[in-house]
């Protein structure tokens, strides 16, 4: 797998990460599910800044420099996104049938001012899954234009982040708290970046059918590399509003903080990633 490959798939996950997120005055389910014969319509912009450097102390980093090269490099990725989801009528299994369209992927990069307009991989790229009667969804093709290997594992990424998710089984009252941790698996260059994310949410208040709450979050990433390890960590904060009667996220808003130490040929790598999120979303 081509470097450009690994980026994309990686931006995809912060992506992920980012954005997804998910209750009667005594206490409310905080569950999110599809329902049948719905559409739902998310529109998402992810605004990130990266800064990548190298050791100070390589051989290879002077050599980069003689040659030009100013460190550290300053990126800025600008990425909007509006996806639509269709549910069809529930099967005899107790199955909601669901395709997920991605209706734009506009982004934009900069790197150390120059700016460039990327091509809409994703756009036009669907989805066709079932979302299952606890809440968890089955993915089931990935249509569009990316090769075999990226639908594999943007598959494998998508079906462990909703697969893994476990919801309270009570209700919860204002001021409870709810923690989810999702373990994940991405490969890249032939190894397998693990991954642990976790969202603690807590109810803040109730007010017109919508229940908000407050979450914050920590990512951990290690990726074995013959004896050398590359390592992640990353914490964030954030709103959400969920909608009781549509028993799904309509609105959330986050800050996100990552700092990434890879390994590479003759040097290693730094990365800080700074991401703010926000998802609105319409039930219809």
């Amino acid at each position: 797998m081509t470097l450009s490959k690994n980026l994309f798939l990686l931006t995809i996950c912060f992506l992920i990460i980012g954005t997804r997120s998910g209750i009667a005055q005594k206490g409310i389910l905080f569950q999110v599910k599809f329902k049948q014969n719905k559409n739902y319509i998310t529109e998402m912009l992810n605004d990130m800044q990266i800064e990548v450097d190298f050791d100070g102390d390589s051989a290879k980093k002077k050599q980069m420099e003689a040659s030009g090269a100013h460190f550290p490099i300053h990126m800025s990725m600008l990425q909007e996104i509006t996806m639509s989801t269709k549910t069809g009528q529930v099967t005899t299994d107790k199955r909601i049938p669901m395709t997920m369209t991605y209706d734009k992927v506009a982004m934009t990069t900069s790197m150390n001012g120059e700016k460039m307009k990327q091509p809409e991989k994703l756009a036009g790229m669907k989805i066709k899954a079932y979302a299952m009667e606890d809440g968890k969804i089955s993915i089931d093709t990935v249509e569009g234009n990316l090769d075999m290997a990226i639908k594999a594992e943007l598959q494998k990424m998508i079906t462990q982040l909703f697969g893994n998710v476990e919801f309270p089984n009570k209700a919860m009252k204002i001021g409870d708290t709810f923690t989810q941790e999702v373990p994940m698996e991405m490969p890249m260059n032939k190894n397998i970046i693990n991954m642990l994310i976790k969202v603690t949410y807590t109810l803040k208040d109730i007010k017109n059918s919508q229940a908000f709450f407050d979450y914050t979050q920590s990512l951990d990433m290690n990726m074995k590399i013959a004896e050398d390890n590359s390592t992640a960590t990353g914490s964030g904060s954030g709103k959400m509003i969920y909608d009781i009667p549509a028993s799904y996220v309509t609105d959330t808003t986050g800050d996100t903080m990552i700092n990434m130490n890879m390994q590479m040929p003759e040097m290693l790598m730094k990365m800080n990633l700074k991401m703010k999120t926000s998802m609105k979303a319409k039930v219809l």
